[in-house]
């Protein structure tokens, strides 16, 4: 028979015989004081996925990737165990693209095609 060990939030390992599963929890669409829309300062945005129990979050500020960065190298700078993912939600022709893992900024105004492709570039 095997055993499981079941929680519900956070970063949990469920334990089989033949595997094992890590979970982690995020928020994938967070907007910071870097964005047009948001006045949440960096340290308040760690402090609220720490508190919610959040494993990490993706900063995602219109047209603008510093929120991000400055974000991942904030939680470094105070020892944080979230993981922060730098993206962009790109105001794309047809609509707000969001892209996770970026560190550049990919610019405005194009199709949703040609920001793919500026995202994978």
């Amino acid at each position: 028979m095997q055993s499981y060990q079941v929680c519900l939030f956070g970063t949990k390992t469920y334990n089989t015989q033949k595997l094992i599963i890590f979970l982690m929890l995020f928020d994938l669409h967070v907007h910071s004081c870097f964005s047009k829309d948001s006045d949440s300062d960096l340290d308040s945005i760690l402090k609220w996925a720490k508190i919610n129990g959040l494993d990490g979050l993706a900063i995602c500020d219109h047209d603008s990737v510093e929120g991000g960065v400055a974000c991942s190298k904030r939680a470094e700078e105070l020892d944080c165990d979230i993981l922060v993912i730098p993206g962009i939600e790109v105001s794309s022709a047809e609509g707000h693209v969001l892209i996770i893992g970026v560190n550049k900024a990919i610019p405005p105004g194009l199709s949703v095609p040609e920001t793919i492709i500026c995202a994978r570039e």
